[in-house]
């Protein structure tokens, strides 16, 4: 550990100049990543899905998804591979999750696969019923 401390001062300049290069790599990547994900809101989600025909992809587990769900989503494992779902490569993907953060991952899955219109529901289904948009269940759809 000493002789990298050594060296690190031996060599400032190009230490400095590294450690500028990788955090710089840092910044990017973040700004990069949040760019990508573009979290809509429940009137955004309303729009695609009237005017663009946008999927609505619960990543929820098969549980909470038959407990509730918004209409027309469709219970999707966030573990599967992207090829599964090339079909609705040129769709605009709408996942749904929880909370709103764990959607990011399987955006993020799906936009390195080159799916290109994919956004996150702001805020997740808690904020769609907190914003009084209805939810279904698979019993109701049942009657």
């Amino acid at each position: 550990m000493n002789q990298l401390f050594e060296f690190l001062l031996a060599n400032s300049l190009w230490s400095s100049a590294l450690l500028l290069l990788l955090a710089g790599y840092g910044i990017f990547e973040i700004i990069a990543r949040k760019k990508t994900m573009q979290h809509i809101s429940a009137e955004q989600l309303l729009d695609l899905v009237n005017h663009q025909g946008a999927l609505l992809m619960d990543i929820r587990d098969k549980e909470a998804f038959e407990h509730e769900h918004i209409i027309n989503s469709k219970l999707i494992d966030p573990a599967q591979e992207p090829k599964s779902l090339t079909k609705y490569k040129d769709k605009h993907i709408i996942i749904i999750c929880k909370r709103g953060l764990s959607a990011a991952n399987f955006a993020l899955k799906l936009r390195t696969a080159g799916f290109e219109h994919v956004y996150i529901l702001a805020g997740g289904l808690n904020k769609w019923k907190i914003d009084g948009n209805p939810v279904t269940n698979l019993e109701r759809k049942n009657k």
